[in-house]
């Protein structure tokens, strides 16, 4: 196997020019490639930075969304509990006017009782009387069939 260290020096001091050219096509690939490989990895460098710029800008609006989620939940949760409250209070003054309205129909319901026991005690006393009326009538009957 050959001799692979190759220096800058070899190629200057080497007497062979078709050694020389040999050397010298080697060192220019060697070149090249080292070219392409230092603008490869500065590239990659550069891509790098853009992406921890980019991380940097994601993460800085995902905190600016999440601050924005958070108060809308905040505003939301307050909003809820003022609809709650509203319709907590809604819901009490249904209650009120239905106890109210239920007391009004019982009194009126009372008062209807009254009414018709009154009613119903008049018509009785109504009866009461006709048959008293009758019974004096046949009284009177009786007496004048007497004289």
């Amino acid at each position: 196997m050959p001799n692979c260290n190759f220096t800058f020096l070899d190629f200057v001091f080497t007497q062979q020019f078709s050694l020389k050219v040999l050397k010298g096509i080697i060192l220019f690939l060697f070149l090249g490639f080292g070219y392409l490989l230092i603008k490869s990895v500065l590239g990659e460098i550069k891509e790098k930075e853009k992406l921890k710029k980019l991380i940097l800008i994601l993460e800085e609006k995902e905190k600016t969304r999440s601050k924005e989620l958070e108060e809308a939940k905040t505003i939301s949760e307050i909003k809820v509990r003022a609809r709650i409250r509203a319709l907590e209070e809604e819901r009490a003054l249904l209650e009120e006017k239905v106890k109210q309205r239920t007391k009004e129909i019982q009194e009126k319901m009372e008062e209807l009782e009254r009414f018709n026991r009154l009613a119903v005690g008049r018509e009785l006393k109504m009866i009461e009387l006709k048959e008293e009326i009758e019974r004096f009538k046949k009284e009177l009957e009786k007496y004048k069939g007497r004289t």
